[in-house]
């Protein structure tokens, strides 16, 4: 039980293991942690073994229930996944992996990656295509139909089929992930359709199980209507809620949920990840996030290197013209790495401090407003050009 989250968490996967199987796991969870530090592998393997079937020992690796073989490729009806994060990254760096090995393993972890995106495009969710465009729900069919394809495909496919499979999942996916870095945050629409959903009795007995990603992005009255559902959970449903952000969640959510906080990857195990799943040189890599970024198509360098730049302008430390300042943010908004550039922001502000360029209380002030703009632009969809052009100018009039 939980041997794939015990590679790099062996602490949580026993603790996990311990309540389900004494009864104790609560329907209402919350995992804190950072990003890649196995928050949705944990969320998938807590459902995976709440669904299974087994007269025995419940969630065996190795069960062979309807329901546990249909997670392994996740192509269960009862689960839906509300995610906000990198899917872009991630799944390009699955394509890539799956292109160059041509084994079951990169081919389960592509079909994996796509399904979490796709997973949040439901069949109960469909009410919702006037709010997220039909054309992305036409796609999600399409990416459905392929993945379909691509687990009937073996170790023996020949390189042209598998490549033929890789340009065809590329061209489907790429209105999804445009969808994706334009709808950050989570609606009132998702969370009532969900209601309805759980709402329902499911025909094979069969638990419902929403994970719901990224929740500090959430609308005020997407908040509000969770909160309602969080009071009484229906029997044999599961809220596995996940967050970077636990002090931007609502004291009365919170006090409806059990806390789980996820450590960081250890050194070690993100050796083993990059070695063992990615064939990778840990070496070259000094975070996970890291290796999803340079594998998906990031110049990591050139990110940091053009926040330095930005900020440096924001001192005065380097002429910065409006051209500049236009450039870096058509980069940020069409790179789709909204939250790590600014990330780069706050380290680059660091070590302005750090070696006497800002004193403390601008360092502060600096950081607040880098913050600030993260948070709102990911809450309230803001435009991400608008958003790092004023955060330029309100960093500017704060140099004074």
């Amino acid at each position: 039980m939980f041997r794939e989250l015990a590679r790099t968490q062996a602490g949580m996967a026993a603790r996990f293991s311990s309540e389900i199987t004494a009864g104790t796991f609560p329907q209402a969870s919350l995992l804190v942690g950072s990003r890649y530090s196995g928050r949705m592998t944990a969320a998938l393997e807590i459902a995976r073994v709440l669904s299974c079937r087994a007269e025995g020992e419940k969630g065996n690796e190795r069960c062979r229930c309807s329901s546990c073989q249909a997670f392994r490729p996740l192509e269960n009806t009862n689960l839906i996944v509300i995610s906000a994060r990198d899917h872009q990254s991630v799944i390009e760096t699955a394509l890539s992996n799956y292109q160059r090995q041509r084994n079951e393993a990169s081919r389960l972890f592509l079909l994996r990656s796509v399904r979490i995106l796709l997973l949040q495009y439901h069949g109960a969710l469909m009410d919702q295509a006037a709010q997220k465009s039909q054309t992305s729900y036409d796609c999600a069919a399409q990416a459905s139909e392929l993945l379909l394809d691509l687990a009937a495909m073996n170790d023996d496919s020949p390189a042209t089929a598998v490549d033929k499979m890789v340009k065809n999942l590329r061209a489907v996916l790429k209105p999804l992930f445009v969808a994706s870095r334009k709808n950050t945050s989570i609606s009132i629409a998702q969370v009532r359709a969900i209601q309805e959903w759980i709402g329902l009795t499911a025909m094979d007995g069969a638990p419902r199980i929403v994970i719901i990603e990224a929740l500090e992005q959430a609308t005020e009255g997407a908040r509000n209507s969770l909160l309602k559902m969080l009071e009484e959970p229906p029997e044999n449903v599961w809220y596995i809620l996940i967050t970077e952000n636990p002090g931007r969640i609502m004291q009365t959510i919170l006090s409806r949920v059990r806390k789980y906080y996820i450590p960081v990857v250890s050194e070690e195990g993100r050796a083993r990840l990059l070695q063992d799943c990615f064939f990778a040189d840990s070496r070259q890599y000094d975070s996970l996030e890291t290796y999803f970024l340079s594998s998906g198509g990031l110049d990591c360098q050139e990110a940091l290197s053009l926040a330095h730049r930005f900020l440096d302008g924001v001192l005065g430390l380097v002429p910065y013209s409006h051209e500049d300042l236009a450039a870096f943010a058509t980069w940020v908004d069409e790179s789709g790495q909204h939250a790590y550039v600014f990330r780069e922001l706050l380290l680059c502000l660091e070590q302005e401090y750090l070696s006497g360029h800002i004193d403390a209380s601008k360092a502060k002030r600096f950081s607040g407003l880098v913050s600030g703009t993260l948070n709102r632009a990911a809450s309230f969809n803001q435009n991400r050009k608008l958003s790092i052009e004023g955060l330029y100018y309100r960093l500017k009039e704060n140099v004074q």
